[in-house]
Order: C-alpha cells, then structure tokens, then sequence
C-alpha cells in the first residue's frame, strides 16, 4: 500500500490544490498576491533542486492546468513573470547543475535529436530574419517566446531515466486530466444556472487569471460554453484512454488487470463531457477524425479482429452518450433550473457560419495566404503581422471599423507558413513524422493485447489529433501543444 505522501496522486491533486488557492486568494486578496508568489515559487524551486523529476512533474501540472500560464503574476518593472516562467527555470538550472557535475552524454541525446536541432535552427532563423526586416522586438519576442518551451526537452528526457517517474507520471496525467474536466463541468453548472451570484466572480478571476473564456451560448437561454485552452490534454487524453478502453474489451471478465482498467470508461465519459461543455468544435473535429483514424488503424494496418472493433465501437458509442446525457444533466439539473438539451449541442455542432469565431477564422484566410506570397519559402520572421476584417464583437469594440492588425492568429499552420516559411512547417512536420514512425515501428513488435501497444497508438492518435486542432486553433506554437510533443516523444522513447 503507498503511503499518502509517496501516492502520485494525492500529490498531484495536493500540487493543484495548492496552486488553484493562490491563484484564487491572490485575486480574491490582491494583499497577498506578492508573498504568495514568492512562497509558491520558493518551493517549486526547492521540490526542483531536490529532484529533477519532481520539477518535471510540476511543469507538467501547471501546464496542464494554468492554460496560458498566468495562474500566478509577478510584474516587475513592465514586464509579467509568472510562475510557468519561473518553473522553467527552476527545472532547466536542476537538470544544468547535474550535467555538470555528472557530464553524461545521455542527458544531451534526446531520441529526436536531429529532428530538433533542424527545428531550431528554422526557429532561430525566423528570429534572424524578423529582425534584419524590421519587425517589432516586442512583436519579435513575444511570438518566438512560446518555442523557448522546447528547451524543457533536455530535463524531460534526463527525468524519464528514472523508473519511478515514468511509473508515476501516468498517474500524474490522469488526476491533473480529471481535474481540468472536473473543473469544466463546475464551471459549467454554475454557469448554467446562475448559481447564487457565483459566476460574476467566477467569471473574473477565470478572466483575469487567463484560465478559461465563459461565453454566453445563446441569449434566449441561461447557458454558457466553458472553453480552457488546456483543454486541448482532454483531447489528447481522450485518445490515449481510448487505447486503454480498447485493451479492455479484448481482455475476459474477471481479469485483473481488467477490474483495474475499469475505472479508464467512466474517466473516458467525464473527459468527452466536458470537451462537450466547451462547445469547441475545433476540438470535436479533432476528436472525430482521430477516433474514425484510430479505427481504421486497428483494421486496416494492425489487422485486429473485427469482433473486438465492434465491441471497441459499441463501447465508444455508449460512452459518447453517457457523456451527452450528463452534459445536459448537467445543465437541466432543477437546482436551480437551467436549460439545455441535446439538440443545442447538435445545433451548436452544425452551425458553422456567422458566429465570431468561424467568421473571425475565415476572415483571416486571404490576408494570410496574401501575406505568405511575399516569402512562402523562408517565411517573414517572427513578429510579422497582418491586417483582416474581423465581425468579432471584442475586435470591433475597439475597432470600430473591424480592421484588426495582429502578429497572432488561431490558423497555426497558416501562421508558422508566414513567419517561418514552408521549410519550418517542413520542419514541424518532419520532428511529427519522425515520432509516429518511431512510435509504429515500436508497436507492431508488442504482443496482441498487451497494454503498451495500446497505449502508444493511443499517443500517436493524440499527437495528430493536437496537429489537426493546430490547423484552426494554434497549439504546437505554444508551451501547451509543444509538451504534448515533449511528452509523446518521451513515450516513444521509453523501453518497454
């Protein structure tokens, strides 16, 4: 039995706990922001330099947790340092000190190393380039910034030489995950009902600490769309535990290793749940067309058994119900009364035009595309930006006349074309493709049924899943979708 403080799990949900109170005091009390930052940061600093697998595992729950990594802010002379900054300090100078006193040539050979070094020359390239044309340093750093997340590879790599971390770390994943999707079915009761003035608050702090954009879904209705950008570890979440529900059908009852499986269908349908609540259709879509990719994997390329598709696909329908039903009990739920139904789902699911989101996407096709002539090859560089009509409600409050000119934008792949030209998305693409092979060639050799075969196919299908949410919503140009490609290609790496 483990001991409550050695158990992964009660220390992820501690960590999570710890670091949601001072996010939230340091709001509710903006007295103790500073001391709560400094002591918070104190002992990630101190958990990092008494072991580089703690820090690694920090890194990850806050990554997982802190969307866009303002949970917790320091400013300091104009400029913002947060505590994602300072956990990737702490953890790169712990992983420093030991290559210096162990010298080992193992923590500078991570498996994709080629891959990496060439994706970092296009990305140093594109800050050359963006300079020698002119573009903004606060422009220039400011898109650049996100790919420094990279350099976590080094210290995630050295981390998983370590049997217990890769032991541990799946548990890690999987309490941070329920956490992420508990929190969005929360948020979306309170939303959907206007619980007792709660959600003005709410609604703040989630605004002000970055940690989740709550939008109204209908104005004829008391619903609203819970939307965190870490979402996106549902997504890949999902995809790995359908490998591990996959492996459970295979298995007979009564098995052991089947009872403790158990557990992965009802964390499956909380997961779908509240990727539902989010009402993201970026991430539907994603979902989707890995689940349709990940079948016809399974028949096609690993030539499984038809009977255990059938029972993988009436197990995956079952669960997307469930999950549909508690979405909208959720919201029907008669304390107090809310409303919503499985037909606004479906209706938010076929609508795909004259919304902000989609017309705001849309819109920035031909400008982008526009821009890319000029460099399609070598790209603009780092800070270029570009100028759109947006319809966007938010955009034409301060833009009246909805021309909006920004060096962000939610096409990613678009986005890396204009800035680091096709060689970079050559580049991107070629670090995904090396992983994935790596990653296939790894599984065909596992036995049928074992569990790792699973669960590797259920990273790779992740990984695209991420690339394809990346296409209308940009995740692999910040920390959020690079530590999902750290993390897959640890999983590549990692013996049997």
């Amino acid at each position: 039995m483990r001991k409550p403080l050695s158990d992964p799990i009660v220390l992820t949900i501690a960590s999570i706990i710890i670091l949601e109170g001072a996010s939230w005091l340091s709001f509710a009390y903006p007295e103790t922001a500073l001391p709560l930052f400094f002591i918070v940061s104190l002992a990630v600093v101190s958990a990092s330099v008494s072991g580089l697998e703690w820090g690694v595992s920090l890194a990850l729950i806050e990554l997982m947790i802190g969307s866009l990594g303002t949970m917790l802010v320091l400013p300091i002379a104009g400029f913002d340092l947060t505590l994602r900054m300072v956990l990737w300090i702490a953890v790169l100078a712990s992983w420093s000190m030991r290559f210096v006193f162990s010298r080992s040539r193992e923590m500078l050979r991570p498996l994709f190393q080629k891959q990496f070094i060439l994706l970092g020359a296009v990305i140093l390239w594109g800050v050359v380039w963006g300079a020698a044309r002119g573009n903004g340093a606060h422009q220039l750093i400011a898109d650049v910034n996100n790919y420094f997340y990279y350099a976590l590879l080094l210290p995630a790599y050295a981390a998983a030489q370590n049997t217990r971390f890769i032991k541990q770390i799946p548990y890690v994943f999987l309490a941070a995950g329920a956490w992420v999707a508990g929190k969005t079915l929360m948020l979306y009761y309170v939303f959907s009902h206007e619980l007792f003035g709660a959600q003005d608050v709410l609604y703040t702090w989630s605004r002000q600490a970055r940690l989740a954009e709550i939008t109204n879904v209908d104005p004829q209705l008391v619903l609203s769309r819970v939307f965190m950008q870490s979402q996106i570890w549902l997504v890949f979440g999902i995809c790995v535990l359908l490998g591990c529900v996959y492996v459970m059908t295979l298995r007979k009852k009564g098995d052991a290793s089947e009872k403790a499986a158990s557990a992965m269908p009802l964390l499956l349908v909380v997961f779908v749940s509240a990727i539902i609540a989010s009402f993201s259709r970026s991430f539907w879509l994603a979902i989707g067309v890995s689940y349709v990719l990940m079948l016809a994997v399974l028949l096609v390329f690993m030539r499984e058994r038809i009977r255990g598709a059938a029972s993988f696909g009436a197990v995956s329908v079952g669960i997307v119900a469930l999950a549909i039903a508690l979405t909208v009990g959720i919201a029907q739920f008669p304390i107090p009364r809310g409303t919503s139904s499985a037909e606004l789902i479906k209706g938010r699911a076929m609508k795909f035009s004259g919304e902000s989101a989609i017309s705001s996407r849309y819109a920035q096709i031909r400008p982008l595309l526009s821009a890319i002539k000029n460099h399609p090859i070598l790209g603009s560089g780092f800070g270029t930006s570009v100028t759109y009509a947006s319809r966007d409600p938010r955009v034409q409050k301060d833009h009246p006349d909805g021309r909006y000119t920004t060096t962000a934008f939610e096409l990613g792949w678009l986005e890396m074309w204009l800035k680091i030209g096709l060689l970079g998305v050559f580049m991107y693409a070629y670090l995904l493709y090396a992983i994935i092979q790596k990653g296939w060639k790894k599984i065909l050799p596992l036995p049928h049924e074992s569990q790792e075969r699973y669960l590797v196919l259920g990273s790779l299908i992740g990984l695209i899943a991420v690339a394809i949410t990346h296409g209308i919503s940009p995740y692999l140009n910040h920390p959020l979708g690079i530590g999902i490609v750290i993390v897959v290609s640890i999983v590549v790496d990692r013996k049997a």
